[in-house]
């Protein structure tokens, strides 16, 4: 234990080090995905306020755009993260439509398969980069970050512990 109290600091900073440097120099997965979620929110709340000025849904995306002449909800209607239009289908539904991405595949699955909905859903680790096992680069990062945590409270326990030993000394005189 002695060993460790005089070394926290350098472990601290090396585990502190290796966390970040591992982290960071694994392939960054860029979750288009969450593009497409977010697209996804913004022309929904677009399909809100156009129902609200208009009464009903509109029959096309392309009424949330802007026209000339006629100002929209949106300025421009964007392609999902993978080129392709959103898909927006009116339907007998308490809803009343379905609005979704195609995906990675650009294969209109009517919302379902690897189609991107707003509804809670699994989307495969291959496709999107989502729900896949921890990698040994990530398991490695988590556990330099573990050793770095525990390494840091040792060192504000024993800082704690010197500054009420000095205290005491300073009272005993």
């Amino acid at each position: 234990m002695k060993w460790f109290s005089r070394r926290w600091l350098p472990i601290f900073a090396t585990s502190l080090v290796i966390a970040i440097v591992v982290a960071a120099s694994g392939s960054i997965v860029a979750l288009t995905i969450s593009d497409a979620f977010q697209d996804l929110r913004v022309l929904k709340q677009a399909l809100v306020i156009y129902q609200s000025k208009n009464g009903s849904l509109p029959d096309e995306l392309t009424a949330l755009e802007d026209q000339p002449g006629k100002p929209g909800i949106l300025p421009k209607l964007r392609p999902d993260p993978w080129g392709n239009q959103y898909i927006y289908r009116r339907v007998p539904s308490s809803l009343g439509y379905l609005l979704y991405s195609t995906g990675v595949d650009g294969v209109d699955d009517s919302g379902q398969g690897d189609d991107v909905t707003d509804s809670p859903k699994q989307y495969s680790c291959a496709d999107y980069g989502m729900n896949c096992p921890p990698t040994a680069r990530a398991i490695v990062a988590y556990a330099a970050a573990a050793i770095a945590l525990v390494s840091l409270l040792f060192g504000v326990v024993r800082l704690v512990m010197r500054s009420n030993n000095a205290l005491e000394r300073a009272r005993n005189g």
